[in-house]
């Protein structure tokens, strides 16, 4: 079973009321959902996997979309305004080591999918496709890596003879840029990849953006995030919005971390005002 990262304090963060309309828009194995249920909670869940499933509950409802249409979701459900919404923007455990798509670079036999759903370019297709332009724009910025430019001559080098299709093929690609086993820059690629094919940071710009449009009064958004480029777009997108306040919650500082939670961040954001036209 999958540990949800920062579990009493995310859902804490929440302030749930009895008989509140909360949004999970990270639905994932549930564990925020469950947690809220359990303080007296309504959760309308989001999951963008189609393999998520939901045994049969009257205080859960699952609806499979993007979070990046948050709010047409909660409008079509009479889920606004919410009193609390939280987004976890990790992966769960399940997915890392049984969706065979190729998310971990443990996998070596796992094909470059990287789909959270069905739909769009594969992470192999944006390997062998995109131009070698837009992978030096989009590898090292998603990914921070200072190997990433010479990774994406190599691909680039390597894709002209051989299709880089399977982790394997990937991680050999890495090899012979650094010339040794590295499984921090392994982790930084694929996660940088993740990013491309499902495009993460537009979807956090749009689903927060919608989170802020359907928060009631003096409600708040839980976030947690594993990345740096993920952070800033969460702070940057909340700057646009002065009726809210932004604290970061360090939970490093209050217990120790399990080792799933130690790139992660936790963020509370509250709404102080309305803005009236």
């Amino acid at each position: 079973m999958h540990n949800s990262v920062f579990l009493r304090e995310a859902v804490e963060g929440l302030s749930v009321k009895n008989g509140g309309k909360y949004i999970d828009a990270t639905y994932g194995v549930g564990g925020h959902s469950r947690r809220i249920v359990d303080l007296g909670g309504r959760v309308l869940a989001i999951d963008l996997d189609p393999e998520v499933k939901l045994s049969e509950s009257k205080v859960i409802r699952l609806v499979h979309g993007n979070f990046s249409d948050i709010k047409q979701i909660a409008l079509q459900h009479s889920w606004s305004p919410a009193e609390g919404i939280i987004f976890d923007f990790g992966l769960s455990m399940e997915q890392l080591d049984n969706s065979r798509k190729g998310f971990s670079f443990k996998k070596d036999h796992e094909p470059l999918d990287m789909r959270i759903s069905a739909r769009g370019m594969t992470a192999a297709e944006v390997l062998n496709q995109f131009s070698e332009s837009d992978l030096q724009e989009l590898i090292p910025r998603f990914s921070e890596e200072i190997t990433a430019t010479r990774i994406v001559s190599e691909i680039i080098k390597i894709r002209k003879k051989q299709p880089v299709t399977t982790v394997l093929s990937l991680k050999k690609v890495i090899d012979r840029v650094t010339k040794s086993i590295r499984y921090d820059i392994y982790s930084r690629i694929f996660q940088s990849l993740r990013m491309i094919v499902n495009d993460e940071i537009e979807n956090i710009r749009k689903g927060l953006t919608g989170a802020m449009e359907i928060i009631a009064a003096e409600g708040k958004i839980v976030v947690i995030t594993f990345h740096s480029v993920e952070d800033r777009e969460v702070k940057r997108v909340v700057k646009k919005f002065p009726q809210f306040k932004e604290t970061r919650i360090k939970v490093e500082k209050q217990r120790r971390l399990a080792p799933y939670e130690g790139s992660a961040r936790l963020r509370i954001i509250e709404k102080k005002y309305e803005i009236t036209s």
